[in-house]
């Protein structure tokens, strides 16, 4: 992930990552012409995945400082290392399908992503969805290896839409879907 800081005009720096859409689904996303990912500065996210440092770090920007990403997940040293980097990236380290072990931790958040294929995923979002979500947004992305067929990937819209999800997006050729 290339990119140094540069100057802006009004002196300040920024910083620009180049996001692969083979490795990041957001950039997957947009390239499959999603136009909003629904991330805003001061957004509370909630990130369901394992292993999710690199799009916990993408999610993290887009919302900025006063903005704070809750990765629930096993686990991870990479993304205690970026917790100890960004100050809106909180990990809690729980199984993301029982909400109940971690809500008294979280505030209501505004989007739920939920990145990772596993086993009754819809249910996982719909649990965590029910007990935390204050905004109106859910992103449940696939990628090609994690989805290997569209039998499967069709279960798991279906899934979706069977709670009170409206699909958004659906991007067959990536995989990726936004709910």
């Amino acid at each position: 992930m290339g990119g140094g800081p540069i100057t802006n005009g009004d002196g300040t720096y920024s910083q620009y990552r180049e996001w692969d859409p083979f490795v990041s689904n957001f950039a997957a996303a947009i390239l499959g012409e999603v136009k909003n990912i629904w991330l805003r500065p001061g957004y509370q996210v909630l990130y369901l995945a394992r292993n999710s440092s690199i799009t916990v770090s993408h999610v993290s920007d887009p919302v900025g400082p006063a903005g704070i990403v809750y990765a629930v997940g096993p686990y991870d040293i990479n993304l205690v290392t970026l917790s100890n980097e960004r100050s809106n990236v909180v990990p809690i380290f729980e199984d993301p399908r029982k909400p109940a072990s971690y809500e008294a931790r979280i505030r209501r958040v505004d989007v739920i992503i939920s990145e990772k294929a596993r086993e009754y995923k819809a249910e996982m979002i719909a649990a965590n969805a029910s007990i935390l979500l204050h905004g109106k947004h859910i992103q449940a992305l696939f990628k090609i290896p994690l989805v290997p067929d569209e039998v499967e990937f069709e279960r798991e819209v279906e899934a979706l839409e069977r709670w009170p999800f409206k699909i958004m997006h659906q991007i067959r050729h990536l995989k990726v879907t936004l709910a």
